[in-house]
């Protein structure tokens, strides 16, 4: 599972992504064999398993690009330049997906949540 605006960042971005596979055997070990020479992950999908494999996909990567896109105008609105919007948001986004990632580890999720230093 990934994202990409183009065939180069797919590409570049194919080691570590995760392959959901959906086949029976012996095709079922062929595609895990392929998944490992891409250095990549794999989850087995049963019949019907795809309309929710990619709405966690829609939730996971659409929403969170349109999120971040109202953000970003939230930021332009009072006068931050796009660059510097976008340098400061995406450097917190990034640290909030690693405690989430820690917390996730340690069933933790509500810690996982922005809280104002006022």
């Amino acid at each position: 599972m990934q994202t990409f605006a183009d065939v180069d960042q797919a590409i570049e971005n194919l080691s570590g992504s995760t392959f959901a596979l959906e086949a029976e055997e012996p095709l079922l070990s062929t595609l895990k064999e392929l998944t490992y020479l891409l250095n990549g992950n794999w989850v087995v999908l049963k019949p019907g398993d795809k309309v929710l494999y990619h709405a966690a996909a829609v939730f996971a990567c659409n929403y969170l690009v349109t999120l971040f896109k109202l953000a970003l105008d939230l930021w332009l609105d009072f006068g931050v330049s796009a660059k510097e919007a976008t340098r400061a948001l995406s450097f917190c986004l990034g640290n909030s997906s690693s405690t989430h990632e820690e917390n996730r580890q340690s069933h933790c999720h509500h810690r996982c949540r922005y809280n104002p230093a006022n």
